[in-house]
């Protein structure tokens, strides 16, 4: 009986300690990530703004922006610029010319106290209906993948902090709008 017990508390223990840890991203995540916030305020508008230039849209993934040059960089460039960003980076190629102010309006940022690049890490996209709750929250299937998702952001930015020129801004993306493919 008491060997039940003990496995009934350890799968307890395991589940409570996955959704407190995968849950949402907090304040108190950001007291020690310290992200400028952003978001995309739908999630078809994240997807058509890659779109609209030959990519994709991907999560769980970190684009560079040059201010100066209202450039929004492609891997190969801002791998060579930052390669300590390198890990963080997504590797499809866009290379693209983007107004400042097309780059506030789609990532709704305040990019007053900018550094000479801005940093946008794409979050896992949240539930707006659901306390903000990360897409696949709760579900088991896919506990492994938002865990990832979870270390790539910290990750992410700790390698910000390390960079005197960059600043980093952490976009999340509500799921309205998203419309889930069918086979």
């Amino acid at each position: 009986m008491l060997k039940v017990k003990a496995l009934l508390l350890i799968v307890f223990l395991m589940f409570g300690n996955f959704y407190s840890y995968a849950s949402t991203f907090t304040d108190e995540d950001n007291k020690t990530e310290q992200w400028q916030l952003g978001t995309t305020k739908r999630f078809d508008t994240f997807q058509n703004f890659f779109l609209k230039y030959g990519s994709d849209a991907y999560f769980r993934t970190a684009y560079l922006y040059d201010l100066e040059k209202q450039q929004w960089l492609s891997y190969e460039d801002a791998k060579s610029l930052k390669p300590a960003l390198q890990p963080i980076l997504n590797v499809q190629y866009m290379d693209v010319k983007l107004t400042l102010a097309e780059v506030v309006s789609f990532t709704n940022v305040d990019i007053r106290d900018a550094k000479r690049y801005a940093l946008f890490f794409f979050d896992t996209p949240i539930d707006t209906g659901n306390n903000n709750e990360y897409l696949f929250a709760g579900n088991e299937v896919f506990a492994k993948q938002l865990k990832k998702s979870i270390e790539m952001r910290k990750l992410a930015a700790k390698l910000v902090k390390q960079q005197h020129d960059v600043t980093g801004y952490l976009i999340q993306i509500p799921l309205i709008g998203y419309k889930p493919q069918t086979f």
